[in-house]
């Protein structure tokens, strides 16, 4: 049962400093595994994680999630883990579902985008800082391309770039 979560895995994984890696499982489940393949830590989260999760310099790991109820319009959210205890330390309301995998830029702020078409900066205690909104559902990953440059693919088959106050990508 070596590195086995019980459910799907959709995510490209991403690793802590300490050598634990971490992936995103359909079941709506965040594992940690140790480099033996052992399970180190896991956590259930409020819905679906469609992305990928994303480290920061202090170990915190961040995702996107996806709440649907047959019937009613999906929600979603950040979500952000605490790098020692592994429990939800703040979860941020995000104008529709979130697929997007989060970049962290080197000005310690979280970007990411929702399905409602609107792209977030958050800072690590989960207080937002700016919106934008692109009229396009945002599912692709970000990346920061140059100073002050973060980049985003929409669903209408557009890559948008905006100013933003990152140099670069967080180490």
């Amino acid at each position: 049962d070596q590195g086995y979560t019980g459910g799907f895995v959709n995510s490209s994984p991403a690793m802590t400093e300490d050598g634990i890696l971490v992936v995103a499982a359909r079941d709506e489940m965040l594992w940690g595994f140790a480099p033996s393949g052992a399970v180190a830590w896991s956590i259930k989260v409020p819905g679906q994680i469609l992305g990928s999760p994303v480290i920061d310099r202090h170990g915190h790991v961040y995702m996107g999630v996806c709440q649907a109820e047959r019937g009613q319009e999906g929600r979603g959210f950040l979500i952000c883990v605490d790098a020692n205890s592994h429990k939800i330390r703040w979860q941020y309301a995000a104008a529709g579902p979130v697929e997007s995998t989060p970049v962290v830029g080197d000005d310690d702020l979280i970007y990411f985008g929702d399905n409602a078409g609107t792209i977030h900066a958050v800072d690590g205690r989960g207080m937002v800082q700016w919106t934008a909104r692109v009229e396009a559902a945002v599912r692709s990953a970000g990346t920061i391309l140059a100073p002050e440059r973060l980049a985003f693919g929409l669903d209408d088959d557009t890559l948008v770039v905006l100013k933003c106050s990152a140099q670069g990508l967080a180490a």
